[in-house]
């Protein structure tokens, strides 16, 4: 009898070692993996300060025929919208607006800063369309990289690169 209550002890201990070493081990691997577990971005829209939000938006629908899909206030003048085109957004904030919820940037000058490069289809047609409307910095080039590319500036002179592979 006493070899058996020894033997159920040592098996009590065993047992006990052993689940006490997978909680460890099941503890490790899970810490492990959320260190290991990469961020993932799953989507980018810039947000641009312009001076005035319904003319930027007459711009970005008239010569690239991107619709306004919210704004505030709801009519009137604009101080924020969102301009959607095949599935890219693209939010625009009046200055006062914009420094009152990011106060260092109250000295920025808008426009310039930054370049927004855009791949289309058919850059000769929206090229020809835009030409006459608005400033081309860089006109229309083949690049080493494979695209044809030109830029220009927005209302606000935030540069537009636009893109097209060449095949």
């Amino acid at each position: 009898m006493k070899n058996n209550y020894k033997s159920i002890i040592f098996l009590l201990i065993v047992f006990l070692m052993v689940g006490l070493m997978w909680g460890i081990a099941v503890n490790y691997i899970s810490v492990k993996s959320k260190k290991d577990k990469k961020m993932t971005i799953t989507k980018l829209t810039p947000n641009l300060m312009v001076k005035d939000v319904n003319k930027t938006i007459e711009f970005y629908e008239n010569m690239l025929d991107f619709k306004m899909v919210i704004s505030v206030p709801d009519t009137g003048s604009f101080d924020f919208a969102i301009l959607s085109k095949d599935g890219i957004e693209l939010m625009i904030q009046k200055r006062e607006s914009f420094v009152s919820e990011l106060p260092h940037l109250c000295d920025s000058v808008i426009g310039g800063t930054f370049a927004l490069y855009i791949d289309v289809e058919d850059i000769d047609e929206l090229y020809n369309k835009i030409k006459g409307t608005c400033e081309i910095l860089n006109d229309m080039h083949n690049t080493f990289y494979g695209t044809k590319e030109f830029s220009c500036k927005d209302i606000n002179g935030y540069v537009l690169t636009f893109s097209e592979s060449v095949e």
